[in-house]
């Protein structure tokens, strides 16, 4: 935010008071923004290469930058990413609801769809977030002060490799923090603050899959997207069921599981039973 300095000069004879107000820098204006990888770890806080894990930007995605809807494309000269506005215009820097001055952020998928951002909260709302891991969308946003993006999840990242068809739940056990399909996402601080579908207690998330195997007998993964209302959630249990008999993340962890916003959890189910933690 520009601060105004008031300067008072006091002359001597006659006496005169005269104040000289320091003109606000330039609002900043950008028509390009330069996209980078969003910032996914591992559980001991590694990063993760974002295409290496099968989580890329796709050609013509959107991000929703101050309201203006942005089309992602890849420069090959360059080898990066970067956007070209959908409405022909840029986009100055601005502050909602007396929050920091940037560019508030957020990734819709393929389309914006109808998704908004509320002049009053400077919230992103009608966000969907799906969680059954068949397309590419991971709710992601962010505030930034330049044109240069890495956008924070707003989920964390089950990753499910496994040889033979399975059936996963998974179970919330959190009075504070919910896990949602949907709603208003605060970009500031990269999380959903309200909830558009949200199913608290024992049957949040049932997920139906056949075995991970390519034609040439190697096995892959499924990513299941966990869309968080806050840093952190606590689940009583993640349980599979496959043709090798039924395996439950409690084992060894009789406490549950607290997973974490912005990390992606491999279970195996080729090897042993998962036990996240």
């Amino acid at each position: 935010m520009n601060t105004h300095r008031f300067l008072y000069f006091l002359a001597a004879l006659p006496l005169l008071l005269t104040s000289c107000v320091k003109e606000p820098a330039a609002v900043r204006s950008y028509n390009q923004f330069v996209v980078n990888p969003p910032q996914f770890t591992s559980p001991d806080g590694s990063k993760l290469g974002w295409a290496s894990y099968g989580l890329i930007w796709e050609q013509g995605d959107v991000l929703v930058i101050n309201d203006v809807a942005f089309r992602i494309y890849y420069d090959n000269s360059e080898g990066k990413w970067y956007t070209e506005s959908l409405e022909g215009t840029g986009v100055p820097a601005k502050i909602y609801n007396g929050g920091p001055e940037g560019f508030s952020v957020v990734y819709t998928g393929t389309e914006r769809n109808s998704v908004y951002i509320d002049e009053s909260t400077g919230y992103y709302g009608d966000v969907e977030a799906p969680c059954d891991g068949e397309g590419s969308f991971y709710p992601l946003a962010g505030h930034l002060t330049t044109n240069n993006i890495t956008l924070t999840p707003c989920c964390c990242v089950i990753r499910v490799a496994s040889s033979s068809d399975y059936n996963m739940w998974v179970y919330v056990d959190d009075a504070d923090n919910h896990l949602v399909e949907g709603g208003a996402i605060d970009p500031v601080n990269a999380c959903f603050v309200e909830d558009k579908s949200t199913v608290v207690g024992d049957d949040w998330g049932y997920f139906d899959r056949l075995a991970t195997i390519d034609p040439s007998g190697n096995v892959g993964y499924d990513y299941f997207v966990l869309p968080m209302t806050g840093s952190t959630i606590h689940l009583s249990s993640i349980q599979f069921l496959t043709d090798d008999g039924f395996y439950n993340t409690e084992v060894g962890n009789p406490d549950g599981i607290t997973l974490r916003k912005g990390v992606v959890y491999t279970l195996d189910l080729t090897r042993t039973a998962p036990n996240a933690k």
